[in-house]
């Protein structure tokens, strides 16, 4: 869907927020003349030995990435815009802006704290005020220009709550303990959401936004 709106195919393409690799991966696959996607020591997935190296992760921060001026054609920051600190989400889109070529793109989508998904998260991973302040710093952007605002559906789906405990509560984007009482509610939470074989299912709405550098 992205790779109609934006340049892929062809490009120097950069991933800030990269977590396990997947997306950087696609857009690897997706005929990019490089891929670079960065994450924090730690989370940041080492290159596949003995594979080609078709995608070059990095260990950084978005606010102070570790590459020159003007290197990259797209710049994408796919749910990880609200994990940078709210004092520095503006130095992570003007760090965004630096790296990006004049006229390249920055591609910034954000889950929308709504729905089922959201509610199940809230008593381990509560991000309604981060994601709030994302778009706010989005709005106050000025070194780059917005060009288009859209939502679109991504499919959430849990086999079993183990499933969604590995994956969400065990997770590395959640930070400080999760408390036994966390552990409680969101299992009661998701009982309620289940299906009568335990799976869960919800298309949740993501909200784009694309901004581009000013052509010299």
């Amino acid at each position: 869907m992205l790779a109609g709106i934006v340049p892929v195919a062809g490009c120097h393409v950069l991933e800030v927020g990269c977590g396990g690799g997947a997306f950087a991966r696609k857009l690897a696959s997706a005929s990019a003349v490089s891929v670079i996607a960065i994450d924090l020591p730690g989370v940041v997935p080492e290159s596949d030995a003995g594979k080609p190296a078709d995608v070059a992760f990095r260990a950084g921060r978005a606010e102070d990435l570790p590459l020159d001026d003007e290197v990259c054609d797209t710049c994408f920051m796919m749910k990880s815009l609200h994990h940078v600190p709210n004092p520095q989400m503006d130095q992570a889109l003007r760090e965004a802006a630096r790296v990006l070529k004049p006229g390249g793109a920055l591609v910034v989508c954000e889950p929308v704290a709504e729905g089922a998904f959201d509610e199940m998260i809230r008593p381990f991973h509560d991000e309604r005020e981060v994601r709030r302040q994302a778009q706010e710093a989005l709005d106050r952007c000025t070194v780059l220009s917005a060009k288009h605002d859209f939502h679109y559906l991504v499919p959430t789906d849990y086999e079993s709550f183990d499933d969604f405990r590995k994956r969400m509560i065990e997770s590395p984007t959640v930070t400080g303990p999760v408390t036994d009482q966390a552990r409680r509610a969101a299992r009661e939470r998701y009982e309620v959401h289940a299906s009568e074989d335990g799976s869960f299912h919800e298309d949740r709405r993501v909200h784009c936004r694309i901004l581009i550098k000013p052509a010299l």
